[in-house]
């Protein structure tokens, strides 16, 4: 399983930090060439929620698509520097079968509830998602799962990207 060796050193490295929410005066320094020091943004911890789910996929050992798309979406999200994954609450995650999982989270970017679904029956344009997916009939899970977290979920996007009404669980359902 590409890139879920490293789950278990993920999650105890995630269960070293501070819980909650970092303060925000604290600023993280970085040494950079030449010896200086500059200010970033500290990234907030994973929710609680999305570190169990991380300790879940750890102690199950995933083996279906669903599984192991599901596991490669939620560690990347909890490492991701590229888009604003850093951003997201993940707030529920299961998986729906063998080919199938969904995601639900918040970001600050939109005042709702959203979620994700990927499956095996809905293939990502390897034009614009760049993890590699593999040439087979149905798409490599773990860069399934990557791609979902980097330039689904961790983009910032709007309203106009999310289903209008909600379900009967609140959700609005990202478009992907």
């Amino acid at each position: 399983m590409p890139g879920l060796g490293q789950l278990g050193v993920l999650i105890s490295r995630l269960r070293e930090r501070t819980p909650g929410p970092i303060a925000e005066h604290q600023q993280v320094r970085i040494a950079a060439a030449g010896g200086g020091e500059y200010p970033v943004e500290p990234r907030p911890s994973p929710s609680p929620e999305h570190l169990r789910l991380l300790a879940s996929c750890q102690s199950a050992n995933p083996t279906s698509w669903s599984e192991i798309a599901l596991c490669a979406c939620l560690a990347r999200l909890s490492v991701s520097t590229i888009t604003e994954a850093h951003a997201v609450r993940v707030v529920g995650g299961r998986v729906e079968g063998p080919d199938a999982f969904r995601i639900v989270f918040t970001t600050p970017y939109v005042d709702v509830k959203v979620g994700v679904r990927g499956s095996t029956s809905s293939p990502l344009d390897p034009g614009i998602f760049p993890y590699p997916l593999g040439t087979g009939a149905v798409q490599d899970p773990a860069a399934y799962g990557k791609n979902l977290a980097d330039f689904a979920i961790g983009e910032p996007f709007g309203m106009d990207s999310v289903s209008p009404t909600p379900d009967n669980e609140g959700i609005h359902w990202l478009v992907v």
